[in-house]
Order: structure tokens, then C-alpha cells, then sequence
């Protein structure tokens, strides 16, 4: 999830958009304004039945010959489409073809002329006769579209829907470089060529692009040819000869470094921003090594004819996973020491894996996007188990858990739905998050070799076609021999999620303990049949079955051990895709997890019993588990452990600062001496300010942001000062958001130039967020001048800059205007009424 820095004494901007979740920026406090809200919600219909499209028509084959200009953001296009009827005769083809202008519709051999009807929603083409299953038609559209013109439906997971995308092609920013893009899923792609948009239909592609030459291009497949044209000009031509979804299809041109190696004699290539050519290779890290072991565990080596993978600017969603050629937002454009701090791999692999899962394999409707995302989702863990360890897929794991967790609060659908508003419901933390750990709970059910051979013959029986999660459970089946009905049906077909409550009856004299667990769902949910594993840790710290009855309550006994009662582990391998509440445990049985067992999981659980408001109060034995815990040799604990601490705790002993100390100057892991160096700032003491001065100096850069948080929150003065140092050496990340940070609270008008270079300089989520903290220099500068520059820059970049980035500006700008209204209100001291006049006056004015 990246680093997130709290810091409560600094006053900023809340509302600071995040570039994406594997992006890490900072995440601050409330201050004067009024938090930005991000994008609004588009209004959305009734929920209504969803079937798979109706195929009239098998939609064989696609040419496109595409023209651009790029000024006017227009694609002028002749598209080729060969089809033939799917079972029934017919004398008519609709297709989908948005917000386009038609110029002819014609039909081969001979070039007739087609008539047709067109409501900028559907193409409706009236055929000379009745066609048969046996008979292929070709029919050629000449068109043109301009997406960015229409109405914008975009979602929270898809933030727009226009489908081809135009970046900098007016020049507008002469630092940003020019490209142009697309982006399908869910049905976008038809509003830049005609075709029959949904997931349930295939083609091949034949796609040429004239550019200018100066530009790299990528689409689909191979590039076939380049041809040099008449001013200055170059065509393109990009072949996909194996069928794929149309959502699918894509292309991207623009100023990009490319930079290529190989896999099994396929080319795997990177398209980076030039800037970024030196660290293509790392930004994509590991890739042919995924290709490698994803193709091993699944035993379907990679299906397709390359792999490419290009970062582009003011990218829609995180990443997407079009056939051969994925595309990723610009957040995962970073260098070296970002890297250091935070890889790409996640997101690398997700994307990655959808080559098998959602491309080769493609979900039959949006209701069963389960088989496209839920695997994504998994490959993460099934990456960070093989490259890292169980403890890292462990920390995966809970991350995702939690994040589905948080959405079931307030909305928990089916994995498989049909009833629905729009396909852009179907992106949440259901597919993705619960999904990905029901794929795990089923592979623990059966076993790897069982699993692994399922989804080999789900792909082999289903590859370049289509499939439901009914066939995925039918794979299962044929494999494994068993019936999986029970499992599919109670975690893919109704919604809700396990609730399960243990309670703990310790029977001294019968020497016993009673497990009680109650399943507290509500009715509507139903009753779980959950097979688990328990650990009791005592004398062997066995693993047992655990095995959860689908009914309201159950009771499990077990004996004591030399005497004593053993420390029960629920779910000790960590397969519940649920909430699991256990009494808050004892100090002692806090250490005798942290000591027996190498679970991530099950200690990160029993250290949050140590911060719980009933232990704060105990002594000598939970300073000594905490002790502990800061000792663990999984970096995850400790950082979970600093995370949860507070050194002005009253009755702290010193031991537990001294430790925090040795952490962040000495612990070999920088997420460990980040979180130790912000939590030691807590503590006024200048004996750790060469700690902080020799950790600005770090490699890693959230190391060196926490320093100076730590010396901007011990002393501001000399925060700035050191701030205001790095002015000129030029900071990335979470350093350069701090920095930024700093400088703005501080309202100089000599820092007024290098804030407004960063807003120049970084865009997408980056940009964003330094113009929520670039209210706050708006808000405290005396300078008018300043003000009234800054007041104008903001509206200029809100005229270049469509999306959050102007919705963000507008929104801020209504902000500040409040906050004037404000101190106009209460505000008693002459001279800051006048200037907030000033200021309101330069907001209505400009």
C-alpha cells in the first residue's frame, strides 16, 4: 500500500489524492480546508438482470487503418470487419460504434453501398439478403471519431470511459511528452472503431497507425512493417493473429524509450518516457521470471505471441491487461532509490497473469469477472509466496483481506452476479480482494497439485474462448474427482461473509479447554461449512483440523498439556476469507505466540492485543512482550509492532526508546527504520538529532522523509532549513513530498517558484496531491504577488488538465474562497481581514 506518514501536529490539507495503491505518498492531517472530495459518483440506474449478449453474428476478424490528428484529438478511421451469422439466417448487423461520425458503410467484394441506421449509440446496417452460418461478410465503415468530446461515464475503478485518450498532443504542457492511448475495458473501445463490444465476442486484429515518425507505437501482436510516408510521417502495421476479446485491443503511440529482452525467443519489451530508459528493465522488474514461473505453476506456458508493458501519463485506471501489450499508470514510473523503497512487482504481476486469466481465458460476462480478477488479485500472493516467502504472501494476504473487509461494511454482493447498474460494479473489492482469497481457501482445500491442475484444465478446455465460474468448478471437479458444489455455492453465488465468534472456557479441574465459536452472520447470509486448521501451541505446537459446522454454535474441547492449557490458534494457516473475533488474550499468551510460531498473521494479531486499552495499563511482562516484538526476525512484525506504538505512553520504560532507537539507526530494513525514526520524533530529545541529520542522507527515501519530519516536528526552523536544502537536489517520493509539504505550510514567497516547478514537473496522482498542499502556501502566504500568481497558475493548469486534476482545482479553488469568508468572520486582526479581502477579490476577479 505504499507508506503512509501520520503526522497530527502539522495542519495540512486533508483530501490529498493518492497516485494509486502501489504508489507511496503521504498521508497527513486535517488543516484549515475542507477536505477535497474526489470524483463524484455518477448517478447510476436500478440494479437489472445482465445476461451474457445475444450473438447473432461471430465477429471474425478486424482491420483498422487509422489517421490521427492530434491537435483536434480526432482518429479517422477504415475499419474492416469480417463476420459470419453465429447459428440463425440474418439480413442485419448492429454494431456497437459511439459518439462517431459515419461517412459510408460498404460491403465487399465490390465495395456496395450498405444502408444503415446510426443513433451514436448503435450502428444498424441493413444487408442485401438473408446470410447463413456459412457465408463470411466483410463490410468496411469509414468513420471518425473525437471521444474527448463526449460525455464522460467513467467510474471509481475506471475513472473515464471515453475509450482513446489524447495526452499533451496540443503542446499545451512543452515539458510533458506527447502521447495518445487507449483504454476498452469495459466498453470503451468502441468509441474509437466499430465492433461488437462485449467480452463473450473474439477477433484477430490487423491494426495500422500513421504517426508521425519521430514516435514509437505498440499495439496488439507483432509489428509487421514501417513504412516511411510523405511528411514526416510513418505507418505502422500491427498483426494479432490469435482471437481476443475487443475490449481487449489497443495501441499507444507517442515520445517513449523502448527497451526489449526475451523469454523463449519472445520479446518482452518496455515503453518508458525517455527519461526513464535507464530504469525500464527495474520498473518491470522480474518479468520474464514471472513468465517463467507462472507458465511452470499453471503448466500452459505463456499463450501469446510477445509481452510488452508501457507507463503512460494521465492513465485512467492502475494498469490494464490488453492482449500481448499491457499498459500501467505513470506512478510506476520511478527511479532507483523509489524502487529500492517500493518495487513494482504487484501490479507487475497482476497484470501479467490476466495474459492467461481474462485474455486467453475471458470471462463470458461481467457478472463472472470473478474468473478474470480474482486470479490477478491471487497472482500477487502466488508471486510474493515464490520471490519472498510465506511471510510476505502473509502480508499480502491481510492487506487484501482487510481491504475487502472494509467494503463489506457497507456493501458484500455475490463473486458472481447478474443483477447489476453497470459493468463498472462489477470492479470492486469483491472480485478482486474476496475473490483472491477464496482462490487461496480452495487451493488449501485441495491441495497444489489438485489446484494447479484444475485451473490447467480450465485453461486448456476453455483457451481463447470464454468461460463462467461454473466451468472452473466443472475443471475442479474433473481433476480432483470430487464435488465442489458446496464450496462454489457458498463463497461464489451468495454474498456476505463468515462471522465467526471464539470464546475460551478455561476448566482447570477437568484440566480442558472449551473452544466455543458462534457464527454471528445474519440469516440472510446462511450458515458456513468452513474446514479450517487450528494450531495449540504448548508442548508440540501441533496444527489440527478445525473443522467449523455449518451451525449456529460449536464447541471444541481439548486436553491441557503437562498441566497446563495450551494457546489456541484459530485458522492458524490463515484460509478464512472472513472476520474472525477472539477475546483479547493475556500478556503471556501474547509471548507464546510471538515465540512459537513463524506466522506473520498470527503474531501481527496478537500484538494488537498488547496496544488494546485493557493491556496499555499492564506492567513489567507487556513491556517485555513489546520488547519482543520491536526483536522479531520478520520485518513485517516489527514494522506492525512500531506502527501501534507511542513513546509518551506514561510508565513506558526507557528500554523500549532505546530499542526504538537501536531500529532506526541500525535495522538492515527501511520500512523497519522509517516507522522507528517517526515514532522516536514523538519524544523530545535532541540527543537523536544526528540520527535524523545522518538519515536525510539515506538511499532510501522513506528514511530520509521520516528524518525530516522528525527534525520539522522537534524544530520547525530548522525543518525548514533543511527542507528548503533539498531544493536543489532533487528529492523523489515520500523526500520530495515532504519537502513540498514543508515548504508550503511555510508560505515563503522564495519557495513560491520550485512548489509551482513540482506541480509543473509531476502529474497524475503526484500532481494532485502537491496541488491540495499547495492550498496551504495559498492560504498562509502574506505575499500577494504570490497569491495572485498562484491563483492564476492553478486556473491555467485546470484548462490543460482534464479529470481529477481539474475537478480538484475547481473544487480547492471554491475552498479557498470559504476559508477567506472565514477569517472574514472571526478573524479580529485588521490587517488579516484586509489581506483575505485582497484574496477573495483576486478568487472573483481572475
Amino acid at each position: 500500500m505504499g507508506n503512509y506518514i501520520l503526522i497530527k501536529s502539522l495542519g495540512l490539507l486533508s483530501g490529498m489524492v493518492l497516485c494509486a495503491t502501489a504508489c507511496s505518498v503521504s498521508k497527513m492531517q486535517k488543516g484549515n480546508l475542507p477536505a477535497v472530495k474526489p470524483l463524484a459518483a455518477k448517478e447510476s440506474n436500478p440494479p437489472v438482470y445482465q445476461p451474457s449478449r445475444t450473438k447473432e453474428w461471430e465477429l471474425v476478424h478486424t482491420t483498422l487503418d487509422l489517421h490521427f490528428e492530434l491537435p483536434e484529438r480526432r482518429v479517422k478511421g477504415l475499419a474492416t470487419l469480417s463476420m459470419n451469422p453465429y447459428f440463425y439466417d440474418t439480413d442485419s448487423v448492429v454494431l456497437d460504434a459511439v459518439g462517431m461520425q459515419i461517412a459510408s458503410v460498404k460491403m465487399l467484394p465490390g465495395n456496395t453501398s450498405l444502408s444503415y441506421e446510426y443513433d451514436q449509440q448503435q450502428l444498424k446496417i441493413r444487408l442485401p439478403k438473408k446470410y447463413n452460418r456459412k457465408e463470411t461478410l466483410q463490410i468496411i465503415i469509414d468513420y471518425s471519431a473525437q471521444p474527448n468530446t463526449l460525455i464522460d461515464k467513467g467510474t471509481s475503478s475506471i475513472r473515464s470511459d471515453r475509450g482513446l485518450f489524447f495526452i499533451n498532443t496540443g503542446k499545451e504542457e512543452p515539458q510533458k511528452p506527447i502521447q495518445f492511448w487507449t483504454q476498452g475495458e469495459t466498453q470503451a473501445n468502441s468509441k474509437w472503431f466499430p465492433t461488437f463490444d462485449s467480452p463473450n465476442f473474439k477477433t484477430t486484429l490487423d491494426l495500422t497507425m500513421h504517426v508521425p515518425d519521430s514516435f514509437k507505437t505498440l499495439s496488439n501482436g507483432l509489428l509487421k512493417s514501417a513504412v516511411k510516408e510523405a511528411n514526416g510521417m510513418r505507418a505502422d502495421r500491427w498483426v494479432q493473429d490469435l482471437p481476443f476479446a475487443p475490449y481487449l485491443a489497443m495501441m499507444a503511440a507517442g515520445d517513449f524509450a523502448v527497451v526489449k529482452e526475451q523469454w523463449h525467443g519472445k520479446e518482452v519489451s518496455y515503453y518508458v518516457p525517455p527519461k526513464y530508459a535507464g530504469t525500464a528493465k527495474q520498473i518491470f522488474n522480474h518479468t520474464p521470471e514471472m513468465m517463467n514461473f507462472f507458465s511452470e505453476r499453471l503448466g500452459v506456458p505463456y499463450p501469446w505471441e510477445k509481452y510488452s508493458q508501457v507507463a503512460v501519463y494521465n492513465f485512467v485506471s492502475g494498469a490494464m491487461e490488453n492482449v500481448t501489450a499491457s499498459v500501467f499508470g505513470s506512478f510506476n514510473l520511478k527511479n532507483e532509490r523509489e524502487l529500492a523503497d517500493a518495487n513494482n512487482d504487484y501490479i507487475v504481476a497482476h497484470e501479467l497473469f490476466h495474459q492467461w486469466f481474462g485474455d486467453y481465458v475471458t470471462c463470458e460476462s461481467w457478472g463472472n469477472l470473478t474468473v478474470n480478477e480474482s486470479f490477478a488479485d491471487y497472482s500477487e500472493f502466488l508471486w510474493s509466496e515464490y520471490k519472498y516467502g510465506p511471510n510476505a504472501a502473509e502480508e499480502v494476504w491481510q492487506n487484501a483481506l482487510t481491504r475487502y473487509l472494509q467494503q463489506a461494511e457497507k456493501n458484500d454482493p455475490s463473486l458472481v452476479r447478474c443483477v447489476y447498474s453497470s459493468a463498472g460494479e462489477m470492479f470492486d473489492r469483491v472480485s478482486y480482494n474476496k475473490g483472491g482469497r477464496t482462490l487461496h481457501y480452495l487451493r488449501s482445500l485441495m491441495g497444489d497439485d489438485a489446484f494447479f491442475a484444475g485451473l490447467k484444465e480450465y485453461l486448456t478446455q476453455h483457451k481463447l474462448g470464454t468461460a463462467e465460474a461454473t466451468d472452473l468448478r466443472l475443471a475442479f471437479e474433473k481433476v480432483t474427482g470430487k464435488d465442489w458444489n458446496w464450496f462454489f455455492n457458498q463463497w461464489y453465488y451468495k454474498g456476505g461473509h463468515p462471522k465467526l465468534n471464539i470464546q475460551y472456557t478455561y476448566d482447570d479441574a477437568a484440566q480442558q479447554l472449551k473452544v466455543t465459536v458462534k457464527q454471528l452472520q445474519s440469516d440472510s447470509v446462511g450458515l458456513y461449512d468452513l474446514p479450517l486448521k487450528a494450531q495449540l501451541l504448548g508442548k508440540d505446537d501441533k496444527v489440527i483440523d478445525w473443522h467449523v459446522k455449518a451451525q449456529k454454535e460449536q464447541v471444541f474441547v481439548y486436553p491441557y498439556q503437562n498441566g497446563k492449557a495450551p494457546v489456541f490458534v484459530p485458522d492458524a494457516l490463515h484460509w478464512l476469507p472472513g472476520e474472525l473475533k477472539v477475546p483479547e488474550q493475556s500478556v503471556a499468551e501474547v509471548s507464546v505466540i510471538l515465540r512459537q510460531t513463524g506466522s506473520f498473521i498470527s503474531k501481527r494479531n496478537a500484538i494488537s492485543t498488547l496496544f488494546t486499552k485493557k493491556n496499555t495499563s499492564l506492567g513489567t511482562a507487556r513491556h517485555e512482550a513489546i520488547l519482543l516484538a520491536l526483536q522479531d526476525t520478520i520485518a513485517a512484525v516489527r514494522t506492525f509492532t512500531l506502527q501501534q506504538l507511542n513513546l509518551t505512553e506514561k510508565g513506558l520504560p526507557k528500554t523500549i526508546e532505546n530499542k526504538v532507537h537501536a531500529l532506526a539507526a541500525n535495522d538492515p530494513n527501511t520500512k523497519v527504520q522509517a516507522a522507528a525514526i517517526l515514532v522516536l520524533s514523538a519524544v523530545d530529545n535532541s540527543a537523536y538529532s544526528s540520527l535524523y541529520e545522518q538519515a536525510l542522507e539515506s538511499k532510501s527515501y522513506m528514511v530520509a522523509a521520516n528524518a525530516l519530519i522528525a527534525i520539522y516536528r522537534n524544530n520547525r526552523k530548522l525543518g525548514y532549513d533543511r527542507a528548503s536544502e533539498f531544493k536543489t537536489k532533487d528529492p523523489k517520493a515520500n523526500l520530495l513530498n515532504t519537502v513540498f509539504m514543508i515548504l508550503a505550510q511555510n508560505a515563503n514567497a522564495a519557495d513560491y517558484d520550485y512548489l509551482v516547478k513540482q506541480i509543473n514537473d509531476n502529474y497524475d496522482g503526484i500532481r494532485t496531491g502537491f496541488i491540495n498542499q499547495f492550498a496551504e502556501y495559498l492560504i498562509h502566504t502574506e505575499d500577494l504577488n504570490s497569491y495572485n500568481k498562484g491563483i492564476a497558475f492553478l486556473k491555467k493548469i485546470a484548462t490543460v488538465n482534464e479529470g481529477a486534476n481539474q475537478k480538484t482545482i475547481t473544487e480547492l479553488l471554491a475552498a479557498l474562497n470559504k476559508e477567506m469568508d472565514k477569517i472574514l468572520t472571526i478573524n479580529k486582526d485588521k490587517a488579516q481581514v484586509n489581506l483575505a479581502k485582497e484574496k477573495k477579490n483576486t478568487l472573483s476577479a481572475q
